[in-house]
């Protein structure tokens, strides 16, 4: 059964996936997480440039420093249309993992509340 969630929640994961990417692993397990980042990242790469493109457009340019910032009055706009973003729901194409598969990864409480939903955990 694929495993539906919110951008937010996909975001939320990001940092615990990456700490379970920088731990030696069995290589099946390796090959098997390595499928399920490469989908993952779609979906990071879809919602930053959306983030950017909402920055850009609502945001104004610093001249010295090249980056972008949002301000009053255009603030509570882009608030609102983060919120838009984050909670769109996707769709996974796999099903959740085993976090007992991956023997010897440690994680936080807080990494695997994090996990929950892409992980049997």
């Amino acid at each position: 059964m694929p495993i539906k969630l919110t951008l937010k929640e996909l975001l939320d994961a990001k940092p615990a996936l990456e700490k379970i990417v920088k731990q030696d692993i069995d290589i099946a397990q390796s090959f098997k997480l390595a499928k399920y980042i490469r989908e993952l990242n779609e979906h990071f790469k879809d919602y930053d440039d959306q983030r950017v493109s909402l920055v850009r457009r609502l945001g104004k340019e610093d001249q010295e420093t090249g980056n972008f910032e949002v301000k009053d009055p255009e603030k509570k706009e882009f608030v609102s249309e983060m919120g838009k973003l984050l909670d769109i729901k996707v769709e996974l194409k796999f099903e959740p993992l085993n976090l007992s598969d991956f023997e010897g990864v440690k994680l936080s409480p807080g990494d695997a509340l994090a996990l929950e939903k892409l992980f049997n955990i």
